[in-house]
């Protein structure tokens, strides 16, 4: 007996950090996501997993392109002199993808002549290779294919750096808007976010479409369960094979024949359009827990109310309906998470008239450019309010869902 508890006891163990590990992984793009929405733009394109800066720090290293691009071409001539003097330039390289005896690289070697180099400058890497192969395909397969290429990276003297020198590249540092503390970040960040995505128009039209579709889904597929349980007709049992059927269709299948018939019937870009459309994709699936739970329900309660006077709407919302609270609970922050987080449906629905959350993110991407910092925080501004509701609700949950396999 004792192996056998000390066996139970190391797979539960092992199973526990399974769980810890994979919940880790996945928490880690949140995690980041929420870290980068107090940096600026140049910080996250730099280095996406380093952490916000809460002092104005001088960058030790920086890669040519954010160092060139972000700072020297925002600054006068006589500021790039004096900013770009502080910094040791080590000049971009080639490096050979393969090891020695690669046959990639023999075979290239044997068609262009000579031998070649583990590690070349730019400025060498063009007129010692490139230059001395005639062939186009050579040249771009020695590019793309064998040679690595590594921008060139700023170093910073330290040696130079004086309280005044140091005063003064700081504020060069702010004029750029390339780095900034958390606290300017934050205000730059979440303030565009919340002006460009027009945040409390489009939180009040996805709180209303979410909301008035999770009620018409707990209560037209409740209503929906209940009779076909009570029911014992073939008739019945077919039309809920008719909606398990509906659970395994892709959405992707019916996606442009839907749009078709939501135009038809003038559903498409309003409100209670999307809102009717969102409960004809959410009851199938609703009315299989409902069905599997509502059997668990002893028949005779509705007898002795029957017995009362009491009516079938009476007795399904006064005693059925309130039994019903474990996966009704379930259903509705299951229900919530999706049509609050969803993207397509709106997307193919809705116009530029009313916007979602979701689709307000879409539509803040410029063609051109990008804003990383005020992207995530977007984002984080559209998950905060669902994810306080998941808080909340997680609890209900499990126990719907194991309330759901007992009494089914």
């Amino acid at each position: 007996m004792i192996p056998k508890r000390k066996e139970k006891k190391a797979l539960m163990f092992l199973y526990e950090v399974f769980l810890f590990v994979a919940a880790f992984i996945f928490l880690i793009p949140v995690i980041l996501t929420f870290i980068n929405s107090f940096k600026s733009n140049t910080e996250i394109q730099m280095n996406i997993a380093s952490l916000p800066s809460f002092t104005m720090s001088i960058p030790k290293k920086m890669e040519q392109r954010h160092f060139e691009g972000s700072i020297l071409n925002r600054l006068s001539e006589n500021d790039r002199l004096f900013f770009s003097s502080f910094y040791d330039f080590k000049e971009g390289r080639y490096v050979r993808r393969y090891s020695e005896n690669s046959k990639k690289i023999k075979s290239m070697e044997k068609n262009i002549g000579f031998s070649l180099p583990k590690e070349l400058s730019r400025q060498n890497f063009n007129t010692q290779i490139v230059q001395n192969i005639r062939s186009d395909i050579l040249k771009s397969k020695i590019r793309s294919e064998l040679y690595k290429s590594f921008d060139g990276v700023y170093t910073l003297k330290k040696e130079k750096i004086s309280p005044e020198n140091k005063t003064k590249l700081i504020n060069l540092l702010k004029s750029t808007g390339s780095f900034n503390t958390v606290g300017k970040n934050f205000l730059k960040n979440y303030g565009s976010s919340w002006k460009l995505t027009k945040f409390p128009t489009v939180f009040f039209n996805t709180l209303i479409i979410t909301i008035l579709s999770v009620v018409g889904i707990i209560l037209i597929s409740s209503m929906a369960a209940y009779a076909l349980v009570r029911t014992e007709t073939k008739l019945s049992w077919i039309v809920f094979l008719f909606f398990t059927f509906a659970m395994v269709v892709p959405f992707q299948v019916i996606m442009f024949p839907l749009v078709k018939v939501a135009k038809m019937m003038g559903c498409a870009g309003t409100i209670p359009g999307i809102v009717l459309i969102y409960m004809a994709v959410g009851c199938p699936m609703a009315i299989f827990m409902y069905h599997g739970f509502i059997k668990g329900i002893p028949i005779e309660l509705e007898e002795s109310a029957s017995l009362d006077g009491a009516g079938r709407f009476k007795t399904f919302f006064s005693i059925v309906l309130p039994l019903l609270t474990p996966i009704t609970s379930t259903i509705a922050i299951l229900d919530v998470l999706w049509i609050w987080n969803d993207f397509l449906l709106p997307l193919i629905i809705l116009t530029k008239k009313v916007v979602t959350i979701q689709l307000a993110q879409y539509y803040t991407r410029g063609a051109y450019s990008r804003d990383f910092g005020m992207e995530l925080a977007s984002l984080v501004l559209a998950v905060f309010p669902v994810i306080i509701f998941y808080m909340f609700m997680q609890r209900y949950i499990i126990k719907g869902v194991i309330a759901g396999a007992v009494k089914g």
